[in-house]
């Protein structure tokens, strides 16, 4: 409902705001995520999807092995075929009071990061609706004070 009365209130000015959503990426897999709206009964994303020009998909997996890595691009090609998609990738530390170490590549370095944004441009580079893969920026974060670094709020499109 708030996605439905924000749109309605942008309208469709060509001039009007670009609308996105962070979604995870478990919203399209578990079944707990499915719902009704208005008649239509599907996964919650699909039902973000359509009230929004994009999303940001939160691809928190390690990807240390190919199982991890496949289920990445499963889970953007899902939301890829519904709309425009940014892939974020969580580089938190893990802990107690972060993300799980199956949630984060911080274990991997900046190399393993790269090589998953390599995998996804690879697999989606060319596809209308990818917008690139985006990276939090924390303080203790793979590749923090790193020279040449992106700085928050940047991605890699």
């Amino acid at each position: 409902e708030l996605l439905d009365a924000g749109a309605s209130g942008l309208g469709d000015s060509p001039s009007r705001p670009v609308v996105g959503a962070a979604i995870p990426t478990w919203w399209d897999t578990d079944a707990d995520y499915r719902i009704e709206v208005e008649g239509v009964y599907d996964a919650l994303t699909a039902h973000v999807q359509d009230r929004v020009d994009f999303v940001a998909v939160m691809a928190y997996r390690d990807a240390a092995d190919p199982a991890g890595r496949q289920r990445i691009l499963d889970d953007v090609a899902i939301a890829i075929a519904r709309g425009p998609v940014e892939v974020l990738l969580e580089t938190a530390r893990p802990g107690r009071d972060g993300p799980s170490r199956h949630e984060t590549v911080y274990r991997g370095g900046i190399g393993r990061l790269r090589s998953i944004r390599d995998l996804l441009h690879a697999r989606y580079g060319s596809a209308e609706g990818f917008r690139g893969v985006g990276y939090h920026a924390y303080l203790d974060a793979v590749g923090a004070g790193t020279r040449r670094w992106p700085g928050p709020g940047r991605t890699d499109r």
